[in-house]
């Protein structure tokens, strides 16, 4: 029975991120130990798209509210881009340490975690 899921970011600031992820973005987490933390992520679902090139993997934060999330974001001073209406949700960039672009969308379609 698979029982949960395991997302690894490598990033050559991995402490930044961390602190970014726990301090901005506002996730819980546990200390691993050797100086290692893993966040707590809320229910996620995996989509399964066609594509023409070769094959990528993404990852988005989903939220309820996009104006709510992004003003509680900036309110622990992250930087947040224009929001896009895609038509299946509308999408923001979230700016984290050197660069490093996170995504994050209100879906407007079924979530498979409801």
């Amino acid at each position: 029975m698979i029982t949960g899921g395991h997302v690894v970011m490598y990033d050559r600031d991995a402490a930044a991120m961390r602190d970014f992820v726990r301090d901005v973005l506002g996730l819980d987490g546990v200390d691993v130990g050797g100086g290692r933390w893993f966040a707590r992520v809320p229910p996620t679902e995996m989509g399964f798209h066609e594509t023409d090139g070769d094959g990528a993997w993404e990852f988005y934060f989903q939220c309820d509210d996009i104006e709510a999330e992004v003003k509680a974001i900036e309110s622990r001073g992250g930087r947040c881009g224009p929001r896009t209406d895609r038509g299946w949700g509308v999408v923001c960039e979230i700016e984290g340490p050197g660069g490093r672009r996170l995504a994050l969308y209100e879906p407007r379609h079924p979530r498979a975690h409801d």
